[in-house]
């Protein structure tokens, strides 16, 4: 009787797991002409009506110079909601908007998204040259344009040898809900946030209200190249929610003496955007930081999730920004553990609060690899994707009702496959 108990336990199992190594990875939607007009650039997602429902928002950009748009479309499963292009708001001919990443936040009617790029030829007049502004834009939830501002890099040099402007987002994150403001990072090699530019290319950090007014610019680099690869909100050592900008640099932050660590981490008063901690020499490892997340507000413990690049691989690195009795960046360091293969291109980092996401390409074939990462730093499933999803472009873990599962978004041949995958 045991015996047959086992043996029905055993099939039912088998059972089991080969039905959900088959409903994994399941595709919802497709995005055509990649590859040749359109290029995915990234995805922003919630959970829908009913069990493993997904609405996916998916950020793309179309065409190339001045030609280039931003649009956004918004999907139910496999059915398009709506489409729209982002306007610059003025008729200019030779003006295009070239997006770089995207925020949403907020339910139903209070739905926001916020799309950050490059804007080609000055759309707002008000710089010089080529490709020489950030633009933010506020869309509703139906997709339609609240507002779109611009930061304009300024000419800091004169003469032939004088660079062409340059002014590049790389990060956006928001805080407090729709009604709460939006921060964006990048790097320049021209004045925005002070009067000069210091080196080759320079840290800018934004604050902008939720009625598109600028709280606060901020400027700072070593004298090299710097650059951040992403921003996000955590709360500091007195329990006040700080702005923390991390990257890679070739100088040195501390500017009396040089630095063998290429990565950085800075830290702004998010109400006055003043500079409060430069972390560099103190950091958990002389490698580069290729990820970069905060942890969700509401999770129990509050801090940064870093992906580094070190000599070995690359190593996620969880760290407790509120203790009070810590100074030195390392000794704030709560678990590290490393991915579990070889990785290549850029790496997406996904916080989830009850479990870390690391969705990236692997050294052999570049396809899809999902690692999950418990609350502990313990590597508890990761898997490849299939074909069928391509490699990754964005990803986001959705909580529903009844569990976790990752909406995905790969290039695939000619076309953008939006995916939805349920992990163990």
């Amino acid at each position: 009787m045991r015996g047959m108990i086992r043996a029905v336990a055993v099939l039912f199992l088998l059972i089991s797991t080969s039905a959900f190594a088959e409903a994994k990875y399941a595709e919802i939607g497709r995005v055509s002409g990649v590859g040749s007009s359109t290029t995915l650039i990234a995805l922003a997602a919630k959970p829908g009506v009913g069990r493993l429902s997904t609405y996916t928002t998916v950020l793309t950009r179309q065409g190339s110079g001045v030609s280039t748009s931003a649009s956004v479309s918004k999907w139910l499963d496999g059915s398009l909601e709506y489409q729209k292009t982002i306007s610059p708001g003025v008729p200019r001919s030779h003006c295009g908007l070239d997006p770089v990443g995207m925020e949403q936040v907020g339910e139903g009617f209070d739905e926001v998204t916020y799309v950050v790029g490059m804007s080609i030829a000055s759309c707002s007049g008000l710089g010089t040259g080529s490709r020489d502004e950030v633009f933010l834009a506020k869309l509703d939830w139906k997709g339609d344009l609240v507002w779109i501002r611009f930061i304009a890099s300024l000419e800091g040099c004169e003469g032939f040898l004088c660079p062409s402007p340059k002014i590049v987002p790389t990060g956006i994150v928001t805080v407090g809900g729709p009604g709460g403001n939006v921060i964006i990072t990048g790097y320049t090699n021209t004045p925005v946030g002070r009067p000069t530019n210091v080196g080759k290319e320079d840290v800018f950090v934004a604050n902008a209200t939720s009625a598109g007014t600028w709280a606060w610019i901020k400027q700072i680099g070593s004298l090299k190249s710097d650059r951040p690869v992403g921003v996000a909100v955590a709360p500091d050592e007195n329990g006040k929610l700080a702005v923390f900008v991390a990257g890679r640099t070739d100088g040195s932050f501390y500017y009396n003496y040089p630095s063998d660590v290429p990565s950085f981490i800075l830290r702004y008063n998010l109400v006055s955007g003043v500079l409060e901690k430069v972390h560099q020499d103190d950091l958990s490892f002389p490698g580069e930081i290729v990820a970069f997340s905060g942890r969700p507000l509401e999770s129990w413990s509050q801090g940064l999730s870093i992906v580094w690049k070190t000599g070995s691989g690359h190593t996620l690195e969880l760290v407790d920004t509120t203790d009070p009795w810590v100074t030195n960046f390392s000794d704030r360091q709560v678990w590290q553990s490393n991915l579990s293969r070889a990785a290549v291109g850029p790496i997406k980092l996904v916080d989830a609060g009850t479990a870390f996401y690391v969705v990236y390409s692997t050294v052999l074939g570049g396809w899809g690899v999902i690692d999950r990462f418990d609350t502990t730093g313990h590597l508890n499933w990761s898997d490849s994707l299939p074909v069928d999803a391509g490699t990754p472009a964005s990803s986001k873990v959705i909580r529903d009702p009844y569990n976790l599962h990752v909406a995905y978004l790969g290039t695939r041949g000619y076309y953008g496959s939006i995916g939805r995958i349920v992990t163990p």
